[in-house]
This record gives C-alpha cells, sequence and structure tokens, in this order.
C-alpha cells in the first residue's frame, strides 16, 4: 500500500478504535443501569433474612432509648415487607437512571403504606404504657417513628442509593444521563463508523479487501483497550477489597460490580471475534487472490 493510501487509513483507523469503544461504554452503561441484573442480585440473595436481622437488632438495642420492645416494630416488619421494600426501592432508584426521572421515596407509595401499620403498632403501644401524655408525649412518639422510618428504608436500600443521593453522586447521574441520550448517540456511533468505512473503501477502490484489514484491526485493538483492565479487575478480585460493614449491601455491591465488568467482557469479546473474522477474511481472500 502507498505512503499516501496508508496514512489516512491510519488516521480513519485510529478515530474507528475511540468509536468502537463508544459504542460498546454505552451498551455497558445501558445495561449497568437497567434493573434487571439488580432484579437477579436480589433473587438471587436472601437479603431479606438479613435486613429483618439487622432490624430486629437495630430495634432491640433502641429499646433502652425509646422504651419500645422489638417485637412491637417487628409485628409490622416482616420477611415478606421487607423483601417488597428491597424490590421497590432497587427497582424504582434503577429506573431512575434508565427513565430521567428522579425517584424520592415516600411512606405512602406501594410497600411503604405499611408504614401505616407501623405507626399504629407503636402508637397502641405507647398508649398503653402508664406515661403522662400531652405534647412532649406527641412529640417523643413522633420522633420515634421517624427514626423507624429512616432505619427500615436505610436499610432495605440494598444497593445504598440513598447515601449516593445524600452525597450527591446520585444527582450528577442523574443529570448526565438526562443529557445524555444513550440510544441516540449509538445511533449516531453507528452511522460514523459506517461513514468512515465507506470513506476506508473508497480509499482502498484498487483492493477493497484492505477495508475489512482496517475495520478488523480497529475492533482488535478498541477490544483488547477495555479487555486489559476488565481482566484486570476480575483476576485481582478489586471489589472484593472494598470494606462495607452489612453483608448484604457487600454482596449486592461486588456482585453488581462484577456483573457490569462482566457484560463488558463479554461484549469485547463478541467485538474482537468479529474483526478477527474481518482479518481472517481479509487473509484468506488474499491468499486466493494470489493463488
Amino acid at each position: 500500500m502507498k505512503l499516501k493510501k496508508f496514512i489516512p487509513c491510519a488516521v480513519i483507523s485510529f478515530f474507528l478504535v475511540f468509536i468502537f469503544i463508544g459504542i460498546s461504554t454505552l451498551f455497558t452503561v445501558r445495561h449497568s443501569i437497567d434493573y434487571s441484573p439488580a432484579d437477579k442480585i436480589i433473587r438471587e440473595n436472601d437479603f431479606s433474612s438479613k435486613v429483618h436481622a439487622q432490624l430486629q437488632e437495630y430495634f432491640e438495642h433502641r429499646y433502652s432509648v425509646t422504651g419500645i420492645p422489638a417485637d412491637v416494630y417487628m409485628k409490622s416488619v416482616t420477611k415478606t415487607w421487607v423483601s417488597e421494600a428491597i424490590y421497590y426501592t432497587a427497582k424504582h432508584n434503577f429506573r431512575s437512571l434508565s427513565s430521567n426521572q428522579t425517584f424520592q421515596i415516600k411512606t405512602k407509595d406501594d410497600c411503604f403504606i405499611w408504614f401505616d401499620r407501623l405507626d399504629q403498632d407503636i402508637a397502641d403501644y405507647a398508649n398503653s404504657l402508664d406515661v403522662e401524655k400531652g405534647e412532649a408525649f406527641d412529640i417523643a412518639l413522633a420522633k420515634i417513628t421517624d427514626d423507624a422510618h429512616r432505619e427500615i428504608i436505610k436499610q432495605t436500600d440494598v444497593f445504598r442509593f440513598n447515601v449516593l443521593r445524600s452525597h450527591g453522586v446520585m444527582g450528577q447521574l442523574e443529570k448526565g444521563l438526562k443529557k445524555i441520550d444513550i440510544t441516540f448517540c449509538t445511533v449516531a456511533l453507528f452511522i460514523l463508523s459506517g461513514i468512515l468505512a465507506f470513506v476506508l473503501l473508497k480509499l482502498n477502490r484498487g483492493s477493497k479487501l484492505n477495508t475489512l484489514y482496517w475495520c478488523g484491526i480497529s475492533l482488535m485493538i478498541s477490544a483488547v483497550i477495555v479487555l486489559i483492565p476488565c481482566i484486570y479487575l476480575n483476576a485481582t478480585n478489586y471489589f472484593d477489597s472494598f470494606v462495607i460493614s452489612q453483608p448484604q449491601v457487600y454482596t449486592a455491591f461486588t456482585t453488581y460490580m462484577y456483573g457490569v465488568v462482566n457484560f463488558a467482557i463479554v461484549t469485547e469479546l463478541i467485538i474482537m471475534t468479529v474483526g478477527f473474522a474481518m482479518l481472517i477474511g481479509y487473509g484468506f481472500a488474499n491468499l486466493r487472490h494470489s493463488t
């Protein structure tokens, strides 16, 4: 290949590498903000039992402060409700990312309507006590129920979206995803890659098979660039080193992150296979042409 053709082909191939990286990254982002992987993680792990046990322990420790026995709380906070609350929180938070709609937990929504039952149980027990009723009593009772609500919402949020939201991370993610239309950007990059491939075809009018070579090389290089850090993360069990005290949060976080990495690896292996097939096709075609 002459130098005057080689240089523009190499430049286009260089840009194609980053376009293919962009496409695969958008595919991975789309997958990672979808609720389906989170739903699978929740179904495959017994989060409800762990959260239920932690809430039981929390309310037992709070007895010395509130004077309300743990059994009063746990009468309403059943494993079934905890399970529904975990699904509800995860589903709506992931959908807030994928649908660009900000989600805030409201105690009257869906499974959290059960807070009414909890509040009633606490109020019934408190009213049965031989203590002076009045404004101070009402304020203390309101604080007890609010604290219970906050702890339940915190514990059932196994992906810790509320923590991310309180630190502004969720807000930044939601703003970023609102500005970036993933589907539009993916289609635009596909079109751009098609245009560059067409330019390569025109540059190689005398030997159109060279287009297969350049596109194949670009696909292979883009896949390797992404695969190297992904394989490193898996090989070193990178996310296992994160220190998270709650076992359900640790499991949810690590399983989710490894799931994202594995999806990226599969995506890049598919891209690499396509690139390799192009290079094989180019090699066979050239061999046939030379004979």
